[in-house]
């Protein structure tokens, strides 16, 4: 400071709509800390949307002497594409009757653009659905995509021929439109938030959630609400996760 003594600087990241929702002013050009108004916080949440629509998942950085004092510095994407392999693994699971679910803490746009790109979400004519089994897996699907013994068994009980590539192509190669954010009406109806299950009772959740197959901003609690679900709706659940937070609902 100008007078030569210490003081606190704190430095934020986390979903763009809460940072945005603590800071008073942003980062003008020239480095210097301006008002932020509604216009300019509704300007950051649609280019925070834009991003994660396009499979980004997307951060709020803000820094200020206090938490109370907070300016907003900008979005930072970060892309975590699913694994090599990820796809067909998800195609051979559908095909083989297993209902492929997505539960994870990304927001609605990265979630949504991650499970139609991994096949989570897609044409289901090409499938023979027997919707007694589920498999619950996280945003990566990194368990999913490293499973040997699984994998083995898909290449042992499934042809290689050129209708698993016509199917997969057919599930993956979806029109796309210029703007992202339009792609999101193909998966709309079939996401629910974690702040939508806890308002949903108890005695009914496990009738409620039987079409969903994106579940995002998600706690580790509502994975192992939904794991009792789908149990009490006689499905056999499988669950991968690759974080601690996962434990839990394993």
């Amino acid at each position: 400071s100008s007078s030569g003594g210490d003081y606190p600087l704190y430095f934020v990241k986390g979903m763009p709509e809460a940072v945005l929702s603590e800071c008073r002013s942003h980062t003008a050009a020239d480095g210097s800390a301006v008002p932020l108004t509604e216009q300019g916080r509704w300007r950051a949440l649609s280019q925070s949307r834009r991003m994660a629509a396009g499979g980004l998942r997307v951060l709020g950085m803000a820094y200020g002497a206090s938490l109370t004092e907070l300016t907003f510095a900008g979005l930072v994407g970060m892309e975590d594409p699913p694994r090599e392999g990820v796809a067909e693994a998800v195609l051979q699971l559908r095909r083989g009757g297993v209902k492929v679910i997505m539960v994870t803490g990304d927001s609605k746009e990265t979630a949504l653009a991650i499970a139609r790109r991994c096949g989570i979400l897609g044409p289901d004519h090409h499938l023979h659905q027997h919707p007694t089994h589920t498999f619950f897996d996280n945003s990566s699907l990194l368990p999913l995509a490293n499973n040997n013994d699984m994998m083995d068994d898909m290449d042992a009980s499934t042809d290689n021929d050129s209708s698993d590539d016509v199917a997969l192509n057919s599930m993956l190669d979806q029109p796309t439109s210029h703007n992202p954010l339009d792609d999101l009406e193909f998966g709309a109806g079939l996401a629910l938030s974690g702040e939508q299950l806890d308002s949903i009772p108890a005695h009914v959740l496990s009738e409620s959630i039987m079409g969903v197959r994106v579940f995002y901003r998600v706690a580790p609690r509502h994975k192992l609400s939904l794991v009792r679900a789908f149990q009490q709706h006689d499905d056999i659940v499988a669950m991968t996760g690759d974080g601690v937070n996962d434990a839990t609902a394993l």
